[in-house]
């Protein structure tokens, strides 16, 4: 698993040309993986993690450089180790940490969105009833186990389980100087490809 940075070029009128990949980092799970906070076996080769989940760009304070944070996700299917948050800083790849969600049957994290007015990251499990989004403070770098967002106005069908098979989700911080709340959190739903009565995909906005 490898992660990129590049740049959009424009033609002369404006539009997007291409898409420029300017650096790489062919390392990107060896950081997370050899930590110790979540790696304490003598062995430094020992692979944990190896699957990065959809991530977003994280403005720091002025002076800081930006951040790229991802969920990160086990090796393995099913997954055995926590999910965990991991971030880098956006311009030079640079692995900067990794933070596990503290509880052990939270094994999945396939999306992640930042929300830069209440400075917090979002997310929630893949295969799991989902009633509800954790949350991991940007400004103390902890996850907030008492402060998870309930979701509400689920579907009928989906009530009974609640939201499984999220793929992704964006924040929409066009108006946060003014108006810090509310935010739209857009989560696109995947049906389930084996279940034949499932119903098709549906976008949720909240």
């Amino acid at each position: 698993t490898f992660i990129a940075h590049g740049r959009f070029t424009f033609n002369a009128l404006g539009y997007v040309q291409s898409l420029t990949l300017e650096d790489y980092n062919y390392e990107a799970l060896d950081g997370p993986n050899q930590d110790d906070t979540v790696n304490d076996d003598t062995d430094t080769n020992t692979t944990l993690y190896g699957h990065v989940g959809d991530g977003d760009y994280v403005r720091t304070p002025e002076g800081q450089p930006d951040e790229l944070w991802f969920g990160l996700e086990g090796t393995q299917w099913p997954r055995e180790v926590p999910a965990a948050l991991v971030r880098y800083n956006a311009e030079t790849l640079e692995f900067l940490g990794v933070h596990p969600y503290p509880m052990s049957n939270h094994t999945t994290m396939p999306w992640l969105a930042f929300d830069t007015a209440q400075k917090a990251a979002y997310s929630s499990n893949w295969t799991e009833s989902n009633n509800e989004l954790i949350v991991f403070n940007g400004t103390t770098l902890e996850w907030e186990m008492n402060k998870n967002i309930p979701i509400c106005n689920i579907p009928p069908e989906y009530q009974e389980h609640g939201l499984r098979f999220v793929q992704g989700g964006a924040m929409d911080n066009l108006h946060a100087p003014r108006h810090p709340v509310p935010h739209w959190l857009r989560i696109p739903h995947k049906n389930d490809d084996n279940d034949k009565n499932s119903k098709p995909p549906s976008g949720l906005l909240y």
